[in-house]
């Protein structure tokens, strides 16, 4: 008896071909469009948490390369062949 309460004994409704249509279209539209947010989300999330070191790096290597060049031989030992 509980089982006619919640409409298991009615067969379900066959979908038409339409309705199947619009349905995936828009499964499909909205897995991409939360595949892309997420994208963009961890990326500016990760670029936002790196973007400090990556800077610090590219920072010091161009002052210790500039400085090697301007002071000779006073901050960093020159290689000599």
């Amino acid at each position: 008896m509980s089982h006619e309460r919640y409409g298991a004994s009615q067969k379900p409704k066959k979908m038409s071909s339409k309705e199947i249509w619009s349905f995936s279209r828009y499964a499909v539209n909205k897995s991409f469009s939360l595949y892309f947010s997420n994208l963009i989300h961890y990326l500016g999330l990760s670029f936002i948490c790196f973007a400090p070191f990556i800077l610090f790096l590219f920072f010091f290597s161009f002052q210790d390369s500039h400085m090697a060049r301007t002071l000779g031989d006073g901050y960093l030992p020159k290689i000599r062949l």
